[in-house]
Parts: C-alpha cells; structure tokens; sequence
C-alpha cells in the first residue's frame, strides 16, 4: 500500500516552492484527538487561502468592484489578521523555508542531513503565505527512501475527504497560476 501512495504522490501534480517547513517526529501516530485538531485548524487555514485567492482574482477581474461597505470589513479584518500575525511572530519565529512539493498524497523536500528514518511517524507543518501565523498540520510517515536521493518523502495518513479536496484546490489554483504566468511571459516575449 505504501508503494501505491508514494506512487500517487510522484504522479499528481503538485505545489512547488518554498515555503516555512517543519518535520516534527512522534514515537507513535498521532491519536484520534490530536488528528481531529490537525485536521480542523488545517481546513481553516486552507479556507483562508482560498479565501484570499478568491479576494485576488476579484479585484483583478474588471467588474470586480466590492461595494464600500464590503471594502471597509474586509479592510478591519486584514488589519486585525495582520495585528494577531504580528504578536504571534513575536512569540516564535518561522521555520526556515524550504523547496517543497506538496499534493493531498504527502510531502517531498531535501534534506541531505539529518533525514528522518523511514517509516517514522511525524507531523509536517507548513506556513502558507495567506496564513503565516498558524501552520497547515498534516500527520504522516516517512517513505522508504531510495539510495541516493537526497529527497525525503512524508506520505500522509488518510486524511478526511474535505481536508483532501482543500489541499487539491490550494495545488490546483497554484498550477493554474504558473500556467497563467508561463502564457503571460510567452505573449510578452512574443511582442
């Protein structure tokens, strides 16, 4: 079964960049509770980017334009998101960003270091750029890892159908976007 995750992760297409990234290792999967919290704050966190994408592509579209009265809450509510994201980036720092790559099957990074073993139980968190404050947690275990390759694959535990769905639209709305931005630079190199 491992083999046919892994296998799901490799050929799906994936978000690819950097972003804050933590392994944290577990002596054992995580229990049902702990699931359930990783799950929750996880699908709210997905809920604002896709929020936050949504609000972009509105005010990029021409006919786009907020009545005032949605302009001022929605002012009131990034100031105050932008006030908890500052006192809470002064109670602990980011993790360093690293290149990732992402899908609703698990997780790739490098990491010629310290490589957790396989096999070993963790949870990764992931600070997305429309949520830096509080990470995406996903519960997972190490792949078997091929000789050679510096990359380090985590594949998730079977996540709730929503949760998937919300990590396939964040990957889906960054692969339209790379798109867009590959068309954009032909047509301008084009001219």
């Amino acid at each position: 079964m491992n083999s046919d995750v892994l296998q799901r992760f490799e050929e799906h297409v994936a978000y690819e960049g950097d972003l804050p990234f933590a392994w944290t290792p577990l002596p054992q999967p995580p229990g049902e509770a702990e699931l359930a919290r990783c799950f929750e704050s996880s699908l709210t966190v997905l809920g604002v980017a896709a929020a936050r994408d949504e609000r972009h592509r509105a005010e990029n579209a021409e006919d786009g334009v907020p009545p005032p009265e949605l302009a001022w809450i929605d002012a009131k509510l990034n100031l105050l998101l932008e006030l908890v994201g500052t006192l809470l980036a002064r109670e602990r720092a980011l993790p360093p960003a690293r290149a990732v790559r992402l899908n609703a099957y698990g997780i790739a990074w490098e990491d010629a270091a310290a490589a957790p073993a396989p096999g070993t139980h963790g949870i990764v968190a992931l600070h997305l750029d429309a949520c830096p404050a509080v990470p995406l947690r996903l519960p997972g275990r190490v792949a078997a890892l091929v000789p050679g390759d510096p990359r380090r694959v985590v594949l998730f535990r079977e996540l709730p159908a929503p949760l998937q769905e919300a990590i396939e639209r964040l990957v889906f709305r960054d692969h339209r976007r790379r798109v867009a931005g590959a068309r954009q630079a032909a047509r301008v190199d084009a001219s």
